[in-house]
Order: structure tokens, then C-alpha cells, then sequence
């Protein structure tokens, strides 16, 4: 996975620079300074060591603005997904201090299959037509649950909020509505999350022309809010 991040950094007009056995992610684009750190750990590693991180990527940026404008990543190879895991990644994520984190975690089955699909493709393809293809989010909602290359792909997109989406080629999602709410209704029995996700859904206005990130960014976003790990 470390390797598939650098890649989609570096793809993206980054600059990387080891630390230790952290990786730092700088952009200067139209002299807006961005920076982010790159690290596999468990999030509790990154809650007990913020302050020397922060610390740390400031000596060795050279910058003191690195603290107004670093964000940080946490791969979390995991067995399988449980509410534990949701709520491990819900506290680092909505910790306020030092940095903006973002946990991107991942089963072996899900990186085996988008390492699968890299071999017959190129990055920037997949990244590009590949996550806004029609065919590749029908099947994602299709699976939806079942540790597939497709689900570790738009997590990826939603994480790494940086990547720069194909807007030439976006896939028909007016039925998106219906389907997150079948999806979540038999993921769990929570009433709450139930409500809060139709509260969004009825707010949220989709058509052909519509982004998939970008609706799939604003339900985990509205899911947040609400307490809510998605």
C-alpha cells in the first residue's frame, strides 16, 4: 500500500521526503505550500505521537507553516472491518489538534485486487477514467461490503482528497440515493444512522452529470458530523 500512495503522490505533483520510517509529501502549487505525511501505523501510534510529529515535519520542511497546512494519512492494513475498527478511525479523524487526519484502511483482499487491476492498467488510468467509470461504480455498489478493489478505490479518492478526478468521464449515479440507503440499512441495525443518512440523502441533489466523489465526499463528510464513521 506504501508504495501504491507514493506513486498516487508523486502522480499528483508531490514531492517526497523520507523521515525516519514516515514519508513527507510536499506541493507548492501557485505558492499555496501543502504537505502531508504518510505513515503505517495503527491510529492510536499517531494520537500518542502527534506533538513529536508535528515537531518533526517542521525541522525537517524547513517551514514553519507546515503546521497551518499538513494533513496526514494513516494506512491501517486490518483483518476485516468492524465497529471497533470504525470507531478507532472516528476518534483519530476527528481529533482537532496538530494535524488533519485521515485513516485509509484496507484488507489484504482489497489491495491483492487493485494490484490485480494495475497490472492491465496504468495509475493515472485508474485514477482517472477508471474512478469515475460508469461500469466500476455500478459494480462497487453492486459488492458493496465485500472487500473488493473497487470499495479500496474510492476510499483511496476519499482519503488522499488531493487526487484530481476525470470531470470528462462521470458515471450515471441517480439511483445512488436508493442504493446507500439499502446499503446501510442491512450493514447495521441503527436507528440513528438510519435517520441521519436520509436526512442527507433527501438533501442532496444527484443527476447524470453528477460526481461520484463528490457525493460520496459530502456523505461521509454529513456522516461525520453526525458521529458517524462511513
Amino acid at each position: 500500500m506504501k508504495t501504491l500512495i507514493n506513486d498516487t503522490f508523486i502522480l499528483n505533483g508531490f514531492i517526497p521526503q523520507q523521515i525516519n520510517d514516515f514519508t513527507l509529501y510536499s506541493s507548492h502549487d501557485q505558492n499555496l505550500k501543502n504537505y502531508w505525511l504518510v505513515l503505517e501505523c495503527n491510529p492510536s501510534y499517531i494520537m500518542s505521537k502527534q506533538s513529536e510529529l508535528i515537531d518533526l515535519c517542521i525541522n525537517e520542511a524547513k517551514d514553519p507553516t507546515v503546521e497551518k497546512n499538513i494533513n496526514i494519512i494513516c494506512l491501517w492494513k486490518i483483518d476485516e472491518f468492524s465497529d471497533d475498527i470504525n470507531k478507532s478511525i472516528q476518534e483519530l479523524e476527528e481529533d482537532p489538534y496538530f494535524f488533519k487526519k485521515h485513516v485509509l484502511s484496507f484488507t489484504q483482499k482489497e489491495l491483492n485486487g487493485l494490484n490485480e487491476e494495475l497490472k492491465n492498467i496504468s495509475l493515472q488510468d485508474l485514477l482517472g477514467e477508471h474512478l469515475t467509470s460508469p461500469e466500476v461504480f455500478e459494480k462497487y455498489k453492486e459488492e458493496y461490503g465485500r472487500e473488493t478493489w473497487q470499495s479500496l478505490l474510492y476510499r483511496i479518492a476519499i482519503k488522499a482528497s488531493f487526487i484530481k478526478t476525470n470531470k470528462k468521464n462521470l458515471g450515471n449515479i441517480s439511483d445512488l440515493k436508493t442504493d446507500i440507503s439499502i446499503r446501510i440499512n442491512s450493514r447495521r441495525n441503527d436507528s440513528e444512522l438510519i435517520s441521519n443518512i436520509n436526512k442527507i440523502l433527501l438533501d442532496t441533489n444527484t443527476n447524470e452529470k453528477s460526481d461520484p466523489i463528490d457525493i460520496l465526499n459530502k456523505i461521509v463528510n454529513n456522516l461525520k458530523e453526525n458521529g458517524h464513521e462511513f
